[in-house]
């Protein structure tokens, strides 16, 4: 595999036996995407801009003064981040909403995605992922139940994914 050019991340995963799985795309401007070992397409995961306006409206929807305070990160109710994965022809396959929680960040405090709930197009759960360590990106992926292809490789390359995401 040749190097990748400026502005391009790689992150190769692959079975205990050496096998490649998949690999984890990010390309400046472009969605997330999760390739094959052949360097086929199986999908891509991107934020979901409606659904996150749609909850950024949803909490803002309570009382002005409430809503306001909720806004700007006092309370407990800020918005959700949601992101899909999508297959290879653009057809989406998962929906994943993050909950977030308030941390300290450089002498202030910042909104950080920790848990997240994966959901197929029917709106059942089929996947966590659960943040366990504070100090690493160190999750636990829980799939619910056997997931066909290419939605279960998307989900297991998921976490690699926020990784890029998060820098």
């Amino acid at each position: 595999m040749s190097p990748p050019p400026p502005g391009r991340v790689v992150i190769q995963a692959a079975g205990l036996d050496g096998t490649p799985a998949f690999s984890v795309v990010s390309d400046t401007g472009r969605p997330l995407e999760i390739l094959d070992p052949n360097g086929t397409l199986i999908g891509t995961l991107e934020s979901d801009q409606d659904a996150t306006g749609a909850e950024v409206r949803r909490v803002a929807s309570g009382s002005p003064f409430g809503s306001v305070l909720r806004l700007i990160g006092v309370g407990r109710a800020m918005p959700r981040e949601y992101h899909l994965l999508r297959d290879a022809s653009g057809r989406r396959l998962c929906g994943i909403c993050w909950e977030q929680k308030q941390q300290g960040h450089r002498g202030g405090t910042a909104w950080v995605p920790t848990d997240a709930e994966y959901t197929d197009a029917n709106g059942a759960r089929i996947a966590r992922l659960t943040y366990v360590r504070a100090t690493k990106a160190e999750y636990t992926l829980k799939i619910e139940y056997r997931l066909s292809e290419p939605l279960r490789t998307l989900v297991l390359a998921s976490p690699l994914a926020f990784a890029l995401v998060r820098g």
